[in-house]
């Protein structure tokens, strides 16, 4: 007993439609104008994406096109990196096509928006994903794409089917936009706790530069080659970046413990990057894991302030908008992809000095924000992946024939191709069929 609904059967892709490209093998040579050279990174979220592309000329487009000319309908499928990611292309353009795209024109017995759900569903994406096994570089083959059994429901269910997709989908990206906006205030928000938090510490009390504040001289760290047999670990900059202090973000090197004997992490630590991004210049987070867990790394300066600053407001300070600003502002080499600021920089820092009830105060007002803020995101997140399960459910139901009911008037799909069938033949002579040479999938052994 068929799991299909009525009026629907089941059918391979390569009955449907034609394969009528597998990109060039030989692309031309680039330049800075023409044609568009379309790889798999042009095609995203749905569609053709024309930016970062490289062009032919046209002269060169003639050749490349006498293998594959675009039209409109057609359905592009990346076959290397991310496999299975499709676009419909539209109408008026040209472009050429890299050899780890292949295109997909459907028939008279499929629509290209179906055919498009359909090769986004669940299910045929599992497949397309596992179909190169488990290759150092996965390649989706256009022979198994042939072999792909469709589900294939009378042409008029699959316009009403696109229709509901279409409907479904407006309603699921309305809430995704909301989502967003909610992700961008959530955003906005950490800078403006901190702000508000050094704001509060400035508004009646006296300031100091932070030279003045230290029970021992600012450190710069030290960094040594990652060597697996080593015995000295050292935290990556990614640790300070996140705040992640775990083993995970060490690196195991063969460093001089005597060198680094004084640069081992302790409880109350905190750690400024020296060097980063223009953006990152300056992170700074407070390490108060477990003492001796690693060396901390050379681009990061280490500072440990006497009793009168709380390390966690130190932190907090140090990562309000107005210190990172002052780090940005003082950083050298500021147009470089790595500026640095010094241990002076750090030193020259002027921040407000509340007696050390306050500065608690201050910390636990700002850790109850900051952590209702961390749930926000968590659940926004969450929210997000619930987004796309909702998109990947309506796509099995669309082509489950779960999405719109069924029309005893309609032509079933198995009729439909029957009948195509029977005029391809009736439109053939024997005594004179001429073979056509078939566009043959690419052999695995050749990828």
């Amino acid at each position: 007993m068929s799991d299909l609904p009525a009026g629907w059967t089941r059918t391979k892709l390569g009955d449907v439609a034609d394969f009528v490209v597998d990109g060039d093998h030989n692309p031309p040579k680039r330049v800075s104008d023409g044609v568009p050279h379309l790889t798999a990174r042009n095609v995203k979220g749905g569609r053709l994406v024309l930016d970062r592309c490289t062009f032919i000329s046209s002269e060169d487009f003639v050749r490349t096109g006498r293998r594959y000319t675009p039209a409109a309908g057609d359905v592009i499928v990346t076959c290397v990196g991310t496999l299975g990611q499709t676009a419909i292309v539209p109408s008026g353009l040209s472009f050429s096509a890299d050899r780890n795209l292949a295109a997909i024109r459907p028939g008279e017995a499929v629509q290209s928006a179906f055919l498009k759900a359909f090769l986004d569903a669940p299910a045929a994406q599992d497949f397309m994903r596992n179909a190169s096994g488990s290759t150092a570089q996965p390649h989706l083959y256009l022979g198994d794409l042939r072999d792909l059994a469709i589900p294939l429901p009378p042409i008029a269910e699959q316009g009403r089917i696109v229709v509901a997709i279409d409907e479904e989908f407006s309603r699921i990206d309305a809430g995704s936009a909301g989502i967003s906006r909610a992700q961008n205030q959530a955003r906005r928000q950490e800078p403006a706790i901190l702000q508000s938090a050094a704001a509060r510490a400035a508004s009646s009390h006296q300031k100091s530069f932070v030279g003045n504040l230290l029970r021992e001289p600012l450190r710069n760290g030290h960094s040594a080659k990652a060597n697996p047999g080593g015995s000295v670990p050292i935290f990556t900059l990614t640790a300070v970046t996140s705040g992640t202090f775990t083993v995970a973000n060490t690196k195991l090197t063969a460093a001089d413990p005597a060198r680094v004997k004084d640069l081992w992490v302790a409880p109350g630590d905190i750690l400024i990057e020296r060097s980063n991004t223009p953006e990152l210049v300056g992170t700074t987070r407070l390490y108060n894991g477990p003492a001796d867990l690693a060396v901390f790394p050379d681009l990061v300066i280490r500072a440990r302030f006497s009793n009168l600053v709380r390390p966690e407001y130190a932190e907090l300070i140090f990562r309000a908008p107005s210190s990172r600003d002052y780090f940005r502002r003082s950083a050298q080499g500021i147009s470089g992809t790595m500026p640095k600021i010094d241990q002076g920089i750090v030193e020259q820092l002027e921040i407000s000095i509340p007696p050390v009830e306050i500065q608690q105060q201050i910390v636990e007002h700002a850790r109850i924000q900051l952590d209702s803020l961390v749930r926000l995101r968590r659940d926004l997140t969450l929210a997000n992946k619930k987004v796309e399960q909702l998109r990947r459910s309506v796509l099995a139901a669309a082509v489950s024939g779960k999405l719109v009911q069924q029309d005893p008037v309609d032509e079933p799909a198995s009729a439909l191709l029957e009948r195509m069938g029977a005029e391809r033949a009736s439109r053939s002579s024997p005594r004179f069929t001429r073979t056509r040479k078939a566009i043959l999938p690419r052999e695995k052994a050749e990828a």
